[in-house]
């Protein structure tokens, strides 16, 4: 990767171009891989919105970049004068435009943004206004909520991961109020307060809530993940579920693998292979094999037919199996000599009824109390009802097992033994994530992923032999 970072000129000779900014002479350095170091390398990232306009680049005139990034910068140059960094790194100057260079810049976000000193955000002056004072109003109002939820900045798939690695700040593109900058914790504390008011308001449950909010509660997800966990123990499942609920350019899908990665991992990256969808997939999801992190196989994506790798998402874009906020340890496993093995896995049973403590878990998460329900038949059709609002898009054909109810991605096979694994460690607050086997005779084994929702089995965790054709790469 290259860190290139627009710094104060120093005396020039005119080779390298410089440009005024804030009324002071700016040049662009690049430090490279040898140079770049966490103690010597003291910046300030800029985060705004790109918007559909563009300008030519005064730091390389053979360069566009859009029409908003200079005055992103002159903004942010003029909220952080009197700070002692006075170094920046802003996307459409800093990121290199291609080559190698450019696909490794693209897959360290993670390093940038986690070892910058801060991020500015620099916002529309009606979104900053509705930040600026969102803990001192008592609630908003519906219209103002649908404004932030359609917001460009809080929908887009980069701000997950400078949410989850920066400390931000916030400002305006408006020059007449540049100089007061508003402290993210601000804003995060009050968005909560305000989502909760409107739950309560108008008699909702959280799933209704965020089928309503879908990106604003991605937000507060995000927030969760800021307060709770960091790119070395954050998993891929809590990313991609975010994700299904942000945005990214039309036209630019590699970077919703990019963003993802930066949200995964801090470490940069020296080298890079492809940039198609399927390469930067993979990559994403070798990347978390690095850190033995397996949650990304709660995908509802289709598996790879590829021998020894049936049990992976193929490689495209990788949807969670449910879109909401899950917690907890990353799903570990190994490669032996027997193949692949899951950790922390937890078996259960088919049974012809649901047991009383899944019943009762089921009931009040999904506050079903008070509801005619006759039958696990009707219970599950108000469960996956549920499901359905926060995106699954799995079977409705559930299946009855001892502790709570298990919606497929797919509907399972017929006339196959199946072997019903739970996580026991990355899990929501109704129930986890999960993995059918479905095995007949001597044809490969077919992997399902689903939804288990009720009591966790209570039986100790235990590592499950996958796949036995898998081996390490």
């Amino acid at each position: 990767m290259e860190l290139r970072l627009i710094v104060q000129a120093s005396q020039s000779d005119g080779a390298v171009p410089t440009v005024v900014l804030d009324g002071r002479q700016w040049q662009l350095t690049t430090l490279s891989d040898t140079s770049i170091s966490e103690t010597t390398a003291k910046y300030i990232c800029i985060s705004y919105i790109w918007g559909s306009g563009r300008s030519l680049n005064p730091f390389d005139s053979t360069q566009t970049i859009s029409d908003q990034t200079i005055e992103a910068l002159n903004v942010a140059m003029m909220a952080t004068r009197n700070y002692e960094v006075q170094a920046f790194w802003v996307d459409a100057i800093s990121i290199p435009k291609s080559g190698a260079s450019r696909q490794a810049t693209l897959e360290s976000m993670g390093y940038i943004y986690f070892h910058a000193t801060e991020v500015v955000v620099i916002l529309s002056k009606p979104i900053y206004e509705i930040m600026k004072d969102m803990r001192m109003t008592d609630h908003l109002d519906e219209d103002v909520l649908q404004l932030l939820e359609q917001d460009e900045w809080i929908t887009s798939v980069w701000t997950y991961q400078e949410l989850v690695n920066s400390n931000l700040s916030f400002v305006s593109f408006d020059r007449s109020i540049t100089g007061l900058i508003v402290d993210a914790s601000d804003f995060f504390h009050g968005l909560t307060h305000h989502l909760e008011f409107y739950r309560r308001k108008h008699k909702i449950t959280s799933f209704q809530l965020q089928k309503i909010f879908p990106r604003l509660s991605a937000f507060e997800d995000s927030m969760l993940a800021r307060r709770s966990t960091t790119a070395l123990n954050i998993s891929a499942l809590q990313v991609m579920s975010n994700m299904d609920r942000r945005v990214y350019r039309a036209g630019e899908p590699q970077n919703y693998f990019y963003a993802m990665m930066g949200a995964i991992t801090t470490a940069p990256t020296w080298g890079a292979g492809g940039a198609t969808i399927a390469e930067v997939s993979d990559r994403f999801m070798m990347m978390c094999e690095r850190k033995n992190d397996y949650s990304f196989i709660y995908s509802s994506t289709l598996r790879d037919d590829r021998l020894g790798r049936r049990w992976r998402p193929a490689p495209g874009p990788m949807k969670s199996i449910l879109s909401w906020h899950s917690y907890g340890d990353p799903a570990t496993g190994y490669y032996d000599a027997a193949g692949f093995w899951l950790c922390g896995m937890l078996t259960t049973k088919i049974s012809d009824k649901i047991g009383v403590s899944g019943k009762e878990i089921i009931v009040r998460q999904f506050k079903l109390s008070g509801r005619a329900i006759d039958s696990d038949d009707a219970l599950a059709g108000q469960v996956y009802e549920a499901l359905v609002s926060i995106d699954f898009t799995g079977s409705p054909e559930y299946v009855t097992l001892e502790n709570g109810l298990l919606f497929p991605q797919t509907s399972l096979p017929k006339d196959s033994d199946l072997t019903i694994l739970v996580s026991g460690n990355v899990v929501w607050p109704f129930g986890a994530p999960g993995l059918v086997i479905a095995t007949s005779g001597d044809n490969l084994p077919v992997y399902i992923p689903c939804a288990f929702i009720g009591d966790k089995p209570q039986r100790p965790p235990s590592s499950v032999l996958i796949d036995p054709y898998a081996r390490s790469e």
